[in-house]
């Protein structure tokens, strides 16, 4: 197994994924983009709701926190107010990093696969356990596919990926360690894959 190459997919289609369940036997070939980036592209970002004057109004994540910020809207659940807070600011601390390294990828290293556009693999088994404890799903949400790819590889090191607020040059730098293929920790490795991918079998985990 040391050898060999992985894909962990979830059992239940996401609402802004365009992919067909996967299954043993298909021939799958990476086109258009795919359901991680497809999420910022399509999927409309969660409102809230309040209730004020006895009406209900919908509002967008970062209009709700301005209004409380300012006094407009009071909320005593600082729990609930710390959770949208958080939600909406790594939901844009993502896409702009997404952005960022597709930007530097295409100008500095335009003839490896696109995060935009991949499929994720895992290679050999401490590496496939690793992902699976990573992603935090219990074993019921998720299936693992043993594939064979045909096409172009990049392997890297998660740990070069921005998940806070930092400077645009702080994310530049960081995501040519990325595309350079820096690794650390060979557990936290991730492959990026462009080309047609075989699934050949199911995997019990």
């Amino acid at each position: 197994m040391a050898d060999d190459y992985f894909h962990i997919t979830l059992n239940t289609r996401l609402p802004w994924s365009n992919n067909e369940p996967m299954a043993v036997g298909n021939s799958i070939k990476t086109t258009d983009v795919n359901p991680f980036f497809n999420y910022y592209i399509s999927y409309p970002y969660p409102t809230e709701t309040f209730i004020q004057n006895g009406a209900t109004h919908y509002i967008s994540r970062i209009a709700l926190l301005e209004h409380i910020a300012s006094g407009n809207l009071h909320n005593s659940d600082m729990r609930y107010v710390a959770s949208i807070g958080h939600e909406t600011a790594k939901h844009f601390c993502t896409y702009a990093r997404e952005l960022i390294w597709e930007s530097v990828r295409a100008s500095e290293f335009p003839e490896l696969p696109s995060r935009q556009k991949c499929i994720w693999l895992t290679k050999g088994e401490d590496n496939l356990h690793y992902w699976i404890e990573r992603l935090g799903r219990p074993a019921e949400q998720i299936t693992v596919f043993k594939v064979l790819p045909d096409g172009r590889m990049h392997t890297t090191s998660e740990s070069h990926l921005s998940g806070d607020a930092e400077s645009y040059l702080e994310s530049v730098e960081k995501s040519r360690r990325y595309w350079r293929g820096e690794i650390d920790n060979p557990l936290r490795q991730e492959i990026l894959f462009e080309g047609t991918m075989l699934v050949e079998s199911k995997v019990s985990i």
